[in-house]
Parts: structure tokens; sequence; C-alpha cells
């Protein structure tokens, strides 16, 4: 059966531009190389030999060839400098994949790491910036929990308990599987018992100041009737008053004194 010319320029345009899209030998050959050395950074991470690790992904990031790949080894090479405690360095690298790969699938993962390291930096207002704009743009991650967390330990960092107390609150019943969860239920236990602490505090603080009030209170009125006694004393009563108001006076005194010396003994039984 003879085909038609028509259907032999289709199955030739298919040949051609299917081959375009299948990867050449050399292609596949670069490609199963960076696989492998970015696995092999991986196991070397994990060993903790970070240098070998990152001389290997700096290869892959440094060849243009690999270009689809770069994005990955950006990634590792930011997990390790956070394994090494160097976050600005680490910040470099995902922002790198921030701005020059919007469409890698390590992007979105690339924004939660940037975002929370403002944390570890000490930039604060930054990481409750950046955090909140990573769960505005991607609300369905599975990173939003985690972010809550590191919103609130930026918060309380700035002494804003109760709006800490308010994102923990937030991983605990929004995200129950949230890899943070645990963490968060301690910080809100803290809070906790820091406010009981405060109120406990302020408890004692106005009993204190009461404490001091009433002692004024007893000190001046035993002025003020030793006064009356003495002026009593020095007058002659007139025959009509009562003779037993001057022994009245002396037990007002007797009583005030000794209300005083109780409450001045309780100040000294504080005191140590």
């Amino acid at each position: 059966m003879r085909l038609s010319k028509t259907l032999i320029i289709c199955i030739l345009l298919f040949i051609i531009i299917g081959a375009r899209w299948l990867p050449s030998q050399e292609e596949s050959s670069y490609g199963t190389y960076a696989t492998n050395a970015i696995n092999r950074a991986i196991d070397l991470l994990e060993e903790q030999r970070y240098a070998e690790a990152r001389g290997a992904l700096i290869i892959i990031r440094e060849d243009a060839s690999l270009y689809i790949y770069h994005p990955e080894a950006l990634y590792w090479l930011a997990q390790i400098e956070i394994a090494q405690g160097n976050f600005l360095a680490a910040q470099e690298h995902l922002r790198t994949i921030y701005d020059q790969f919007p469409q890698s699938e390590r992007y979105e993962e690339a924004r939660y790491h940037y975002a929370r390291l403002f944390y570890y930096t000490g930039n604060y207002h930054a990481a409750i910036r950046e955090l909140s704009g990573f769960r505005s743009s991607f609300p369905d991650s599975d990173s939003v929990g985690n972010s809550y967390y590191w919103s609130g330990l930026s918060l309380l960092t700035l002494g804003q308990n109760a709006e800490a107390a308010t994102m923990f609150e937030r991983v605990v019943t929004a995200y129950p599987t949230s890899y943070r969860v645990d963490a968060a239920q301690y910080q809100l236990s803290l809070l906790r018992f820091s406010q009981r602490e405060n109120n406990l505090l302020e408890i004692v603080r106005w009993t204190h100041e009461e404490y001091l009030s009433l002692l004024n209170e007893v000190e001046q009125a035993a002025a003020e009737t030793d006064q009356i006694l003495i002026t009593t004393s020095a007058q002659q009563l007139p025959e009509e008053e009562d003779p037993q108001l001057l022994d009245e006076y002396r037990r007002q005194v007797e009583r005030l004194r000794l209300e005083l010396d109780r409450i001045r003994r309780i100040e000294v039984a504080d005191i140590k």
C-alpha cells in the first residue's frame, strides 16, 4: 500500500521534531554526572564532610552546561552553610534560587528557608515580614506550620509575648502534624508559666505597697495619739469630764504600738 505524500511529510516532521526533544547521548551523560555528583554531595553533607560536599556542588554550579541543575546545587550549598552556622552565606544561595529560578522545584523551599534564616541572623522584623510573605505565596505548603513557629520565636525575642503566643497556638491547633508542634507547645508552656509568675509578682508588689501604706498609717496614728496623750496629760481635766478618759487614750496608744511592733516583725521576717 502506498503512503500519501502528506502522511510521509507528517512522519518526517514528527521524527525531526521529536529528535530535538530527546536527550543526546552527551546530554544524558551530563545529566547522569550531575545527578550522581549531587547525590554524592548529599551523602558527604550527612557525613559532615562539608568541604568535599561544597567542592562537588560548586563544580556543578559553575558549569553553564548544567544550568538546569543549578537550583539543586544551590539548595544543597545552602544546607551546607546552615549546617556550619553560616546563615548569611546560606541566604545568598537561597536568594539566587529565589531571584533566578522561580520555576524551580526548589523555589518554595528556598523561600521558606530564606525567610526563617532571618531569625538566626538577628533580623527579627525581616523574619516576621518574609515568613508572612511566604505564607501568602504558599498557603498550602507543608512548611506553613513551621513558618508560624519561627514567626512566634521572632515575636518572642522582640518582647511581643501575646503575639508570639498566638503564633504558637496556631501551630498547635491548626498544624498538629507540623515538625515544630512540640517545640511550639513547649514555648506556650513557658509563656504561661511566665505569665503566672508575673501575676504573682504583681500581687506581691501590690501587697508590699499596701503593707507600706498600712505601716505609714499606723506610725502616723501612733504619733498623733502620742501627741494627744501629751497634750491631755498637760491639761487638768474638768470635773465634768470622764476621769477614765486619760486611761482610754493610754490604752489606744498601747494598742497602736503593739500593732506597729507586729508589722515591723513581719517586715524583718520577709527580709530574711
